[in-house]
């Protein structure tokens, strides 16, 4: 595992493979920060990726979590599941046990 950025804590495994459109052209950031920043859950940590996404997120450009006002680590780690091929690790909920 390779972190870039600091490291995170509690876990969640993103939905859909990213950039898995049907044939349209893949938004493999914007899929992922799309599940990242859902208004229903607690900001993002840190985004944790595969190797092969993370090379896919560097072609189109970058891990652009700057657009969306955050400063959330993006972390390469190859023993994550190969589908979705990422993870969401978030702070826990207000009032949740650590």
């Amino acid at each position: 595992m390779r972190t870039i950025g600091p490291a995170a804590s509690a876990g969640e495994r993103g939905g859909a493979a990213p950039g898995d459109r049907g044939g349209t052209t893949p938004d493999v950031v914007g899929d992922i920060l799309r599940e990242a920043w859902r208004p229903d859950v607690p900001a993002p940590v840190s985004l944790h990726v595969r190797p092969e996404v993370h090379a896919r997120m560097l072609a189109q450009g970058s891990p652009r979590t700057d657009e969306v006002g955050a400063d959330v680590p993006v972390v390469v780690d190859d023993e994550i599941p190969a589908q979705p091929g990422y993870e969401i690790h978030r702070a826990p909920p207000p009032g949740a046990a650590a």
